[in-house]
């Protein structure tokens, strides 16, 4: 699945030092100081496709972490990416990211793929809406602080 999704990105380096697979949803993160994908149980009761997608957002964000690294250095990326307060699950730039790197993975696979499904876009599109819809509460409830 991850090399098939890093193909659907064109790329070589999927800039990971390890892949996991354990129960539940699949993240990005860095463990033990390297950089990890999980791919999680949640994905393989997915179509071939709907996986695609999951294993190129989880790349997506770690080429988001690489290009981070390569101008502030791993651990200051680390800081910033996992430990500041402002990145956190919840958070505007949180729901950005996600929004970005969804956004990403839908194209890369539709270009890979020829095509998706109207429901596989239909799930992208809402899984990017709810996080535009994240991103604009929290802001307003931001500015009425």
């Amino acid at each position: 699945m991850i090399d098939e999704a890093a193909r659907a990105a064109g790329i070589d380096d999927i800039y990971m030092d390890a892949v996991t697979y354990e129960s539940g949803p699949s993240y990005f993160d860095i463990l033990s100081g390297l950089r990890t994908i999980n791919i999680g149980s949640d994905a393989f009761s997915k179509t071939a496709a709907d996986q695609l997608i999951e294993a190129s957002h989880e790349i997506a964000h770690a080429q988001v972490f690489n290009k981070m690294s390569k101008s502030m250095g791993f651990d200051a990326t680390f800081q910033e990416a996992f430990l500041n307060p402002e990145r956190n699950f919840g958070r505007p730039l949180y729901a950005r990211e996600e929004q970005l790197v969804e956004r990403l993975a839908r194209w890369r696979v539709r270009r890979h793929s020829g095509g998706l499904s109207p429901q596989q876009e239909a799930a992208s599109t809402k899984y990017i809406d709810n996080w535009k819809l994240v991103e604009w509460t929290l802001k307003n409830m931001e500015r009425e602080e």
